[in-house]
């Protein structure tokens, strides 16, 4: 499922910790998704009428790079559900 979140919102949203909430969207994380050559990619990820949403923005990576988050129109937010992974690292004993 895809909808409209309103764009205040979700910027006022990118300024919270977890648990504090604007206009009824209650933060969870921001997920940092990887970078291209000029701007790095993250997802807001949030809480709204009892489900999990993301919303994808970006960001400029210099001060040259004018790209801020949500510039495009009324910014998308898509339903998630979160899962467990298990990761094993080694060091050196």
């Amino acid at each position: 499922m895809i909808r409209e979140f309103d764009k205040d919102d979700l910027l006022e949203l990118l300024d919270c910790e977890k648990g504090d909430e604007v206009n009824g969207l209650k933060y969870i994380t921001t997920i940092n998704n990887g970078k291209s050559r000029w701007v790095s990619c993250h997802s807001v990820i949030f809480e709204f009428e009892g489900k999990t949403w993301a919303s994808d923005f970006s960001r400029g990576l210099s001060e040259i790079q004018e790209t801020y988050p949500y510039d495009e129109d009324e910014p998308t937010a898509y339903e998630v559900e979160p899962y467990t992974v298990i990761i094993t690292k080694y060091r050196k004993i």
